[in-house]
C-alpha cells in the first residue's frame, strides 16, 4: 500500500480549525439530514401513512484544541475567534480532504453553539478545548458554481454553422443487411433504398462538438414515418429539440437534436422498428453542426436545452438571460427531464386550422389568424404529455386591443366513450396590439391514463367563440406548461436587456427576480411584484431542460447551480 501524506483542510468561515494554533480533535460527527414527515389522512386502524417531500438540517458537532498558543493571551484571543464565529448568523464549513485526490466540499451553516470545556490540567499546559454544535444545510455542495454555456449566441457571439456531408464516410443496413449508399439528386446528401426492413444510416468520421452542441439534420422519408427519425451516437440516444419540422412544400424535413457528448466517432440516423412497416428510402442532407438550436425554422427566438445536472441530491439552480437590445416579454420554464421528449411548444403539432403565413416577428416564425368558423387543433402524442396540471399559454396579437372569448377544449383522441376525458372552458382573454403571452387557464393532461407505449394523442382545439373585429387575432404559438414538476417565469417587455433568476439561498431564503442593464448586476433591481408568472423549482440529480421566449432573436441563457451531494462530493464537469 502507497503511503499518502493527508494533510486535510477544515475551514469554518474566516478560521481554518486545522492550521495553527488551532486542531480539530477526532471523533467529528457531520450527521446527515432528517426526513420530515406528514400525515395524509387515512381509515388505517392502527399506523398512519406518511408523505415526505422535505429534508431538515443536518446537525454538526466536533471539538476544537487550541494547542499552540505561548501564554494566557494568546489562548484568550484565539478563544475569542471562534465566539465570533459561532455568533454569526450563516456561515460556511469548508472541507478538502488534502489527499491530492478527494474532492473538496462545502455545507451552509447557521449560528453555533460553542462550549469551553476547561480543566485546571489544561490550563496549566496552555491547551483549550472546545466543543461546537450548529444546524446545517441537510446535504453538501461543491465548492464552485457550475455554469452552463448560453445556448442562445447572445450579444456578440456569431452563429456557427459547419456542414459535415462527406458521402465517402457513410455506411448503410437494412433488416440488417449491407445496403449501398448513394448520393441524392441534386448531389447534397446521401440516400439509401429498401423496403426490406429498418433503415439505419451511419456517418463513420469522428466529430466534435465542442463549441457547436446542435446537430442540424435535413431528411427526407415516406409520409408515415415523417416523425420517425432516430438520431443517436454510440451509446447516446441523441434529444430531439421539438419536433421534425416541414420544409416548404417539399417532403423534405428538419429536426434539430442536442449532441450531449463532446466528441462522437460516429453518428447513427436509424428509421423503421419492424420488416412490416419497413420504409422504402431514408435521405439525409443538409447535416450541420452549430451553437445555435433554431428550434423553428427562420427564428431563434424560442430555445430549448437540456443540461445535467450533477451531485447525488437536489439543489436549486439560477438562469440568466441577456441580449444586446431589449429583450422584450421573456418566458422562462425549467423542468426535470423524464425521457418523455415533452417540449412546451405546440406549434408543430397544428394538426388542422387556417393556413399559416411565415412571419419573422413571430416566436415560432409562423402566423395563423384565427376565426370562429375555423379553430385550431393540435394533436401531442401522449407519450408526450408526462402527467400533472398544465398552464396554457398562448403568444398572439390583434390589429386592434380587446378582449375576445375563447373556447378550449383538451379530449384523447382514439376514445369512442362520449364525454369521458373531455375539459372544455371559455377563458375571456385581453389581447395587444403587439405580440405578448395571454393565459388561457389550466387542465389536468392528457385527459385520459394510457399505458407506457400507448400510441393515443392528446387534442387540445382552439376556438374564438367571438372577438372585436373578425380575424384579427394573429396566433403565433400555444405553450404547455407543467406546473406539476415545472416552473414558469413570464416577465413583461421594458429597457432592460438582463434577466436573473435566482435560486433560494440561506443568505436570502427566498426566489429572486432582478432586471438590469450590465451583467456583473450593478444597476440589477428586484421586479417580483412585476411579473405576469413567478415560479421556482428543485432541479434533481440527472437532467434539466430550460425553455425560453423572447423577444429579441438568439438572446442568451445560461443556467448556474452548485451540485449537492448527500455526504461528500466528487469531481464533475461542466
Amino acid at each position: 500500500m502507497t503511503h499518502v501524506d493527508l494533510k486535510p483542510r477544515l475551514t469554518w468561515g474566516d478560521v481554518e480549525i486545522t492550521d495553527v494554533p488551532f486542531g480539530l480533535i477526532f471523533g467529528s460527527n457531520f450527521g446527515v439530514g432528517e426526513n420530515l414527515y406528514e400525515i395524509i389522512e387515512s381509515e388505517l386502524f392502527d399506523g398512519s401513512v406518511v408523505t415526505s417531500d422535505f429534508t431538515e438540517n443536518r446537525t454538526l458537532a466536533f471539538e476544537i484544541g487550541i494547542l499552540d498558543e505561548p501564554d494566557m493571551a494568546g489562548l484568550e484571543l484565539a478563544g475569542a475567534r471562534l465566539e465570533r464565529e459561532a455568533e454569526k448568523q450563516r456561515s460556511l464549513i469548508t472541507f478538502d480532504p488534502g489527499d491530492g485526490a478527494g474532492t473538496p466540499w462545502a455545507v451552509e451553516t447557521y449560528r453555533a453553539k460553542l462550549e469551553f470545556n476547561r480543566t485546571d490540567e489544561f490550563e496549566g499546559a496552555l491547551i483549550r478545548v472546545y466543543s461546537v454544535e450548529m444546524q446545517a444545510h441537510p446535504h453538501v455542495r461543491s465548492v464552485e458554481e457550475i455554469v452552463i454555456p448560453a445556448i442562445g449566441a447572445g450579444s456578440g457571439v456569431p452563429s456557427v454553422r459547419v456542414t459535415l456531408q462527406d458521402p465517402s464516410t457513410w455506411t448503410a443496413t437494412a433488416g440488417g443487411s449491407s445496403q449501398s449508399v448513394s448520393t441524392t439528386d441534386d448531389g447534397t446528401g446521401i440516400a439509401v433504398s429498401s423496403g426490406v426492413g429498418p433503415i439505419v444510416l451511419t456517418r463513420t468520421a469522428s466529430v466534435s462538438f465542442i463549441g457547436t452542441p446542435y446537430l442540424h439534420v435535413d431528411y427526407s422519408c415516406p409520409a408515415e414515418h415523417a416523425h420517425g427519425l432516430r438520431v443517436a451516437t454510440p451509446g447516446e440516444q441523441l434529444t430531439p429539440v421539438g419536433d421534425p419540422i416541414a420544409i416548404g412544400a417539399t417532403r423534405w424535413r428538419r429536426i434539430y437534436a442536442l449532441a450531449v457528448p463532446a466528441t462522437t466517432p460516429a453518428i447513427q440516423f436509424a428509421l423503421g422498428s419492424s420488416a412490416e412497416s419497413a420504409p422504402s428510402m431514408l435521405r439525409i442532407s443538409g447535416l450541420v453542426r452549430s451553437n445555435d438550436p433554431a428550434l423553428f425554422a427562420g427564428t431563434s427566438r424560442q430555445l430549448f436545452q437540456k443540461f445535467p445536472t450533477h451531485g447525488t441530491a437536489r439543489t436549486a439552480g439560477n438562469l440568466h438571460i441577456r441580449h444586446e437590445n431589449p429583450l422584450g416579454e421573456v418566458l422562462l420554464h425549467t423542468w426535470p427531464d423524464d425521457g418523455s421528449g415533452h417540449n412546451p411548444s405546440c406549434r408543430s403539432r397544428i394538426a388542422s386550422g387556417p393556413s399559416s403565413p411565415a412571419d419573422p416577428t413571430a416566436a415560432s416564425g409562423f402566423r395563423t389568424p384565427l376565426s370562429a368558423v375555423n379553430p385550431l387543433a393540435f394533436h401531442i402524442p401522449i407519450q408526450q404529455l408526462p402527467p400533472g396540471k398544465y398552464r396554457l399559454f398562448a403568444r398572439m396579437k390583434a390589429a386592434t386591443a380587446g378582449e375576445a372569448l375563447f373556447e378550449v377544449t383538451a379530449g384523447t383522441a382514439g376514445l369512442d366513450i362520449g364525454d369521458f376525458g373531455v375539459e372544455q372552458w371559455q377563458p375571456p382573454v385581453k389581447i395587444g396590439t403587439s405580440y405578448s403571452l395571454v393565459e388561457l387557464g389550466s387542465a389536468m393532461l392528457p385527459t385520459a391514463r394510457a399505458a407506457k407505449g400507448s400510441e393515443l394523442t392528446s387534442v387540445i382545439v382552439l376556438d374564438v367563440l367571438s372577438d372585436f373585429e373578425t380575424s384579427t387575432i394573429q396566433f403565433d404559438d400555444l405553450y404547455l406548461l407543467n406546473a406539476s414538476t415545472g416552473a414558469t417565469v413570464i416577465l413583461p417587455g421594458g429597457t432592460h436587456t438582463q434577466v436573473f433568476v435566482g435560486a433560494p439561498t440561506i443568505e436570502h431564503p427566498f426566489p429572486s427576480l432582478m432586471i438590469g442593464t450590465k451583467a456583473d448586476k450593478s444597476d440589477a433591481v428586484a421586479i417580483e411584484a412585476a411579473a405576469k408568472v413567478w415560479e421556482s423549482n428543485p432541479w434533481p440529480p440527472g437532467f434539466m431542460n430550460v425553455f425560453s421566449v423572447c423577444g429579441q432573436p438568439n438572446a442568451a441563457v445560461s443556467p448556474s447551480y452548485f451540485p449537492r451531494f448527500l455526504h461528500n462530493a466528487y469531481e464533475v464537469a461542466g
